[in-house]
């Protein structure tokens, strides 16, 4: 059974689906790596002189120190999805407000029923939210056609750059609903305080391994195929050297 600080970080899968391999999580960070090599839990114990007359003259303060932030994760992808810290959702936020859903609502909407069918009826920009040269999202406005031969209104991400040639490398394409679901979690989740409620959820002892996902690599980082397999037992030699380097959650 794990002991509660062997944990490197929680990751929450959010009911937030873009295609089947791009979705949204939310990352927890409970270790980290010291100056000397050596692992610190994102929690520590101090004791000092108490201040207090009589009984114990020793006083203890818990001190925490951690990290989080959202990933638009692409799966299988090494160092493919984009971080996003409160300072990139504020920003995102922005761009949303401001650029995608005026196509949607009020005055500025670019939508409209001609001859009983649903058209972007109006001229539009394209909207942008850029990290850095190579992690960007942008946004266009479109059409989603049903199998009845109904429409609805739909929004186009392309993310990220592939090298140089200035193409996206991932491109989705999704209904205003599924759209609305990833701008209301990034808007409406406190961080700060999911990240409270994961390190509290970290402490809760595993009811016993047979939930543990074991990833091990025969050959490791360097090369040859990772292998993940369920395992009844802890594996003991679980370190970042043996990680999945496909794994991009456990590799940053």
């Amino acid at each position: 059974m794990y002991d509660y600080t062997e944990y490197d970080k929680i990751t929450d899968v959010l009911p937030c689906y873009l295609s089947p391999t791009i979705s949204l999580m939310f990352v927890t960070v409970l270790g980290r790596k010291a100056k000397d090599g050596s692992r610190r839990f994102f929690e520590y114990n101090t004791e000092y002189p108490s201040q207090y007359i009589g009984g114990n003259n020793v006083a203890k303060a818990i001190k925490r120190q951690m990290l989080y932030y959202f990933v638009l994760d692409i799966k299988n992808d090494f160092g493919g999805g984009i971080i996003m810290r409160e300072m990139d959702v504020f920003f995102l936020k922005t761009i949303i407000e401001t650029k995608v859903l005026p196509w949607y609502i009020g005055k500025k909407g670019i939508y409209k029923i001609i001859d009983k069918r649903l058209t972007i009826a109006k001229e539009w920009s394209m909207a942008v939210y850029t990290q850095s040269e190579y992690k960007f999202i942008e946004f266009e406005p479109i059409l989603i056609e049903y199998g009845d031969g109904k429409f609805k209104e739909g929004v186009k991400m392309k993310i990220n750059l592939e090298g140089h040639n200035g193409n996206p490398l991932y491109c989705v394409e999704v209904d205003l609903d599924t759209f609305m679901r990833f701008y209301t979690i990034l808007v409406n989740t406190n961080m700060y305080n999911a990240a409270c409620t994961n390190a509290a959820y970290a402490k809760i002892p595993v009811p016993d391994n047979s939930n543990i996902k074991v990833y091990r690599s025969g050959v490791g980082l360097a090369g040859g195929v990772p292998k993940d397999t369920w395992n009844n037992e802890v594996s003991p030699d679980k370190t970042e050297n043996n990680i999945s380097k496909n794994d991009f959650l456990n590799s940053i």
